[in-house]
Order: structure tokens, then sequence, then C-alpha cells
């Protein structure tokens, strides 16, 4: 799951999914884990998902 809510992105890790935390410097730090991977552009996105391939 890809989303730039934190709260969203909080709510799936604690139910074990994983995450794609699109993160603006002004939203809400939160911290990385197994499910929670933070992104900062696109190419964040691609690099993450063609790695899985």
């Amino acid at each position: 799951m890809i989303d730039d809510d934190w709260r969203i992105i909080k709510k799936l890790a604690d139910n074990n999914i994983k995450t794609l935390y699109f993160r603006d410097t002004d939203l809400v730090k939160l911290e990385e884990n197994k499910y929670i991977k933070e992104v900062n552009n696109w190419g964040d996105i691609y690099r993450i998902i063609k790695e899985l391939n």
C-alpha cells in the first residue's frame, strides 16, 4: 500500500500490511520498520517495487 496519510499507514502497519509512506517534509515522521518504509518520490517507489521482482 502506498499512501501519504500517516494515520492510514500506521493502521495498516499495525495490521501487518507492508506500506510505503509517501511523506512530505511537513508530514508526521513515522519510525521505519518491517511494515513501514518512507519514500520521498516516485523514483523511490519504483526502485522498491523493482527490488521485489
